[in-house]
């Protein structure tokens, strides 16, 4: 038996939330959504990213990334060189709310927006 199949979820970037009255399926939807991909996930994941999907799925992992200085230049008509100096750390917290700090060896992503808050593309 097939509960779901083949039904588009289209999430743009930012933040989203569910609205609906009770028995809308809110919460079904959100734990299909969040143990799903688990085990595909770790089927398909090399041995060297397993790391990841325990820091998802395992544990408690929280990641502070902020900008800790960011500098610009015109270079020319319209053209803009920045530098960002960028701050992040890799925390863990167990079951009780106690955080350690781990090694950070994590891709990290950093987002450039306009006074509009529209994404600006970094060319390299």
């Amino acid at each position: 038996m097939q509960a779901l199949g083949d039904v588009p979820l289209p999430i743009g970037p930012g933040i989203f939330g569910l609205l609906g009255p009770n028995g809308a399926l809110k919460s079904t939807l959100m734990r299909i959504l969040a143990t799903f991909p688990e085990a595909r996930l770790r089927e398909a994941a090399p041995p060297q990213y397993a790391y990841l999907i325990g820091d998802m799925f395992d544990t408690i992992t929280l990641y502070e990334n902020s900008a800790v200085e960011a500098k610009y230049r015109e270079v020319s008509k319209g053209k803009y060189e920045v530098k960002v100096k960028v701050g992040a750390r890799k925390v863990q917290a167990d079951e009780n709310g106690v955080e350690r700090e781990l090694p950070l060896a994590d891709w990290i992503g950093i987002e450039v927006f306009d006074a509009k808050k529209k994404p600006l593309y970094l060319e390299s």
